[in-house]
């Protein structure tokens, strides 16, 4: 699995190029390559991506330049340009780990394709030092406390994590809901006093409003005694006029508790309440899919699951207005009960009842919702329904829970360890690494398991089966009484859902001389309903690019290669100079075997010289 790095992009983390009219965008990956001089050839293939259930297959149709690029480049009519490559079979190739890249891996040939365990989530862990009233963060390369934070109320548990690397508390007793920024020294200056202070290790705790990183606190209403938070980050429609398809990315919160049937979705950004409306179960734990789907754990509610459609459920008349239908499980056949106006798939609020005892809940990459509680149990909505609720037979009474990269299920098996469960057959073993409460996911893909207690222990895991892993006992100690459950690192959400990503590399034109930036071919492949977009930006300094305009320059399957960048440029009489960065984003979408995307086999960029007068 490679490794992520957080890299500062313009304004990336808040637009990135679409082109639907989704409102929200399945899978957007930006790659931005400033390329270097090359030839391209090589064919598409059609493997299956290992890491985070992406899929590129040739069922779909070809773009481009073919097996071989450079007999095909796209400049025929201009004699005096010089083509630049990158891709399979280039001196150029791809090369997510040492460029900077967000959601893109490579195939067995070279070719990007979209991975969802290759996103730029922040290695940090957040866990809840529920005695001390307080949330400790912890690196999750060294192991270092890198700080600690006094939340508002009492009492914290929940700990989610959305694609900035943002945390959001659900403080049980305290009945509130805290934000908590990543971003260290570089957090907003909350308090007012021109100085950034932040925690920066275990023992430096600032009093309440005197930690910059600390957002907010907000109160949660008429006593849920909440148990579940799920950060959730959706992409919108934002059209600008020099980019139509532009998105930007909206920021969310949704929490529930286990005192009544209630649900309640905060603005990420500013806390404010938006919805607060009548949730299928009561709530132990929450989890978002790919599809939008609000995925939570009954536990005190007795042996029940629900769904909430976020899609639907948008605003407070909506989720009003939507009946709570269900689901049995319990017997077996998973039969939609006598009373939903509509089928139970397409309720909005759906209540499933299920034969076992439920606690943590989780989804994973091919969208199946997986629970703890009296065993594991796998529930799968896209498969038949006498088919979709499967047990794993003498597990044990799981805790918290988290699915990885690559088809293993983790559960906390208090203190009888972890068990990994294989997502397909639901064979398992017991990991005997130390008690264990709650279970997340990192960067990474090292297994976190947090005891009820004062100890992190961590697992590495091998390539060969169930039984090859590696155990860091005790990797992180002195964290107090810890409670801590969901979405510690992000992890879970980011391979559960379809999000944007890119890939950068430089590219020059003419030394001393001005630069025509001439025509981009490409050699994609697409499959139904995924897309491919082109655009790009241009300046005489590699800083200056942040700055510079984009232009959209083609949207695949609709256009052909090549494309004129400078009549592009032209048309918006934006300026040319040394440096071309290029971006080629891919947009998937969900299918019953996970996510398929397009594949970036090679893509390459002419240019000529053009002498400038003194």
């Amino acid at each position: 699995m490679a490794r992520l790095e957080k890299n500062k992009l313009d304004s990336e983390a808040s637009n990135i190029t679409g082109g639907t009219d989704m409102t929200r965008a399945l899978g957007i990956l930006a790659l931005t390559a400033l390329l270097g001089t090359a030839a391209c050839n090589g064919n598409i293939g059609s493997e299956l991506n290992g890491e985070g259930g992406y899929y590129a297959s040739s069922s779909g149709s070809s773009s481009g330049m073919g097996a071989d690029i450079s007999s095909s480049s796209g400049t025929s009519d201009c004699s005096d340009c010089e083509t630049e490559s990158s891709g399979v079979g280039t001196d150029d190739p791809f090369d997510p780990d040492n460029n900077p890249s967000d959601g893109v891996g490579l195939d067995d040939n070279g070719a990007l394709v979209l991975d969802a365990s290759n996103t730029n989530i922040p290695g940090i862990i957040w866990i809840a030092n529920t005695n001390l009233s307080t949330v400790t963060k912890v690196d999750t390369t060294t192991y270092q406390v890198l700080g600690r934070y006094k939340i508002g109320t009492n009492d914290p548990s929940r700990t989610s994590v959305n694609s900035l690397g943002d945390v959001f508390v659900a403080n049980r007793n305290g009945n509130s809901l805290t934000k908590i920024s990543a971003a260290g020294d570089e957090c907003p200056d909350t308090n007012g006093d021109s100085v950034i202070t932040t925690s920066t290790g275990f023992n430096d705790v600032k009093s309440w409003g005197q930690d910059d990183c600390v957002l907010w606190d907000v109160p949660i209403p008429n006593n849920p005694k909440v148990r579940g938070a799920a950060a959730q980050d959706v992409w919108v429609d934002n059209p600008i006029p020099d980019d139509p398809d532009n998105k930007t990315l909206e920021h969310y919160a949704w929490v529930g508790g286990t005192n009544h049937r209630t649900i309640y979705k905060y603005d990420g950004v500013d806390g404010t309440l938006l919805i607060q409306t009548e949730s299928p179960t009561g709530v132990y734990g929450l989890a978002l899919d790919g599809n939008g789907q609000l995925w939570m754990s009954g536990n005190t509610d007795g042996n029940v699951i629900g769904r909430l459609d976020t899609t639907k459920c948008h605003d407070q008349a909506s989720c009003d207005a939507a009946p709570v239908c269900v689901r049995n499980c319990a017997t077996g056949n998973c039969a939609c009960e006598p009373g939903c106006p509509t089928s139970c798939d397409d309720a909005v609020k759906e209540r499933i009842l299920v034969p076992n005892a439920v606690y943590g809940i989780t989804v994973d990459f091919k969208q199946r919702v997986w629970i703890g509680g009296g065993t594991v149990h796998r529930y799968d909505p896209q498969l038949p329904e006498n088919q979709r609720y499967a047990a794993v037979a003498n597990a044990g009474f799981i805790h918290g829970i988290a699915a990885d990269a690559d088809g293993s299920i983790w559960g906390a098996g208090g203190s009888n360890g972890v068990i990994r469960v294989d997502g397909d057959t639901l064979a398992h073993v017991v990991v005997p690494v130390g008690s264990a409460k709650g279970m997340a996911i990192d960067k990474d893909g090292k297994v976190w398991a947090v005891e009820k207690g004062s100890h992190a222990h961590v697992i590495t895991p091998g390539n060969n089966g169930l039984n090859d892993f590696t155990m860091t006992p005790n990797a992180v100690g002195g964290l107090g009484d810890c409670y801590t459950y969901s979405d510690m690192t992000g992890a879970q959400l980011a391979l559960a859902m379809n999000d944007p990503g890119y890939y950068r590399e430089v590219f020059e034109g003419c030394a001393g001389d001005g630069t025509e930036w001439y025509e981009l071919n490409w050699n994609v492949e697409t499959e139904p309903s995924t897309f491919v977009r082109f655009r790009a930006r241009s300046a005489d300094t590699e800083a200056g690019l942040d700055q510079a305009p984009w232009v959209s320059l083609a949207k695949i399957p609709s256009d052909t290669p090549p494309v004129s960048i400078a009549t592009k440029f032209d048309n918006k009489g934006y300026y040319m100079g040394y440096y071309l960065e290029l971006e080629v984003s891919l947009e998937g979408t969900l299918t019953p075997d996970g996510f398929v995307g397009p594949k970036v086999n090679a893509f390459s960029v002419s240019h000529r010289c053009r002498t400038i007068a003194n």
